[in-house]
């Protein structure tokens, strides 16, 4: 048996700490280009932190993310992003991922992409990390139980 250190520990337990390791990293994968693994990660993120459940993601969604359930919609995010991202590392049909570059600091947009019939709902990806970046950032200050 080996003996570590508490700070050598990864206690995932520790939501909120896993919470702001999500967040780095998060900032790490956008800040070289990795958009949809940062997306997996967000979305990965807000269902660890919300608690596991549907009801409860769709809640943070609509406390947290105004913006984008306005424009979007809390459940159309669940089932065309959410579960595509994570269950099929893609949005579903119909739907897509942009970043600021295209759209500006926009958090969804609708596109006309050349060569694709129809017109694709997009998420910025950018916009998105930055709103998950202020939710990470309310749940870690707050007084969450471990």
């Amino acid at each position: 048996m080996r003996k570590i250190t508490a700070d050598q520990f990864m206690d995932l337990g520790d939501k909120q700490r896993v919470a702001r390791t999500i967040a780095d990293a998060v900032d790490l994968l956008i800040a070289h280009g990795f958009f949809t693994p940062a997306f997996c990660l967000i979305a990965a993120g807000i269902d660890g932190i919300a608690g596991g459940e549907r009801d409860k993601y769709l809640a943070a969604l609509e406390q947290h993310f105004p913006d984008l359930c306005r424009r979007l919609g809390a459940e159309v995010f669940y089932a065309k992003y959410r579960n595509g991202m994570i269950h099929e590392y893609s949005p579903k049909k119909g739907f897509g991922l942009t970043e600021d570059k295209e759209v500006g600091p926009v958090i969804v947009e609708t596109l006309i992409v050349d060569g694709h019939s129809d017109p694709l709902i997009c998420v910025n990806v950018e916009a998105l990390a930055r709103q998950f970046k202020t939710f990470v950032d309310a749940y870690t200050t707050s007084q969450h139980p471990q």
